[in-house]
């Protein structure tokens, strides 16, 4: 390889990564322009910090929801290297948590089945087909999903993922979820799941 052929390559790499770092940077735009959208329909707080150097910057929007303190970030996940010359690799992950009136023992959790058996029934075996359940104390997560209107949104509502802890409701799902109208309905979808669990566990204690 000749001199020449040398400056075309490295032209070529360099034209690739001023490429990626624009593509990248419209991204991030795009969706912080969708988190501000965002928070002005919900009424709602948007903040955003820009990065430095190679770390990313970060986004959220918060404030109270329907009654409720509710927060809308990231949060990122490293997963330790398998080798010496192994970097390991950060996954990024969209959140929202809410908080919900429950005894801090009070647990619940709803994921996407993958495969059959586990978890707990409620009685819809569309639903049970779908959706692996679980919650503490026993019995929980039937009388919080006995609306069908609650598991008909659950339905709709995509990627639908969340857990119960602690008096919060956190829903996760991975990379940075720009979606206006998605994530709207996820904020309403988490808050009719807080109701429910209040008074499941209200009529619990009766």
């Amino acid at each position: 390889m000749d001199g020449e052929e040398c400056l075309w390559l490295v032209g070529l790499v360099v034209v690739f990564a001023v490429t990626l770092s624009i593509l990248r940077k419209r991204g991030e735009e795009m969706r912080r322009e969708a988190w501000r959208e965002l928070a002005g329909r919900t009424g709602l707080t948007f903040e955003s910090r820009p990065g430095k150097l190679f770390r990313k910057g970060s986004m959220s929007v918060a404030g109270t929801y329907r009654g409720r303190h509710l927060k809308l970030d990231t949060h990122q996940v490293q997963e330790p290297p398998s080798g010496e010359y192994d970097q390991g690799v950060t996954y990024t992950f969209t959140r929202t948590t809410i908080s919900v009136n429950a005894p801090p023992e009070a647990e619940l959790s709803l994921s996407a089945k993958f495969i059959l058996g586990g978890g707990e029934l409620v009685g819809d075996k569309q639903f049970d087909r779908q959706f692996v359940i679980k919650s503490q104390p026993k019995g929980l997560a039937a009388k919080v999903f006995a609306s069908p209107e609650l598991r008909q949104h659950a339905f709709q509502t995509r990627s639908t993922k969340f857990k119960l802890a602690h008096r919060e409701l956190i829903w996760s799902k991975s990379d940075v979820e720009p979606d206006v109208e998605y994530l709207h309905s996820v904020f309403d979808l988490l808050c009719d799941v807080a109701e429910a669990v209040e008074r499941a566990v209200q009529d619990t204690g009766d």
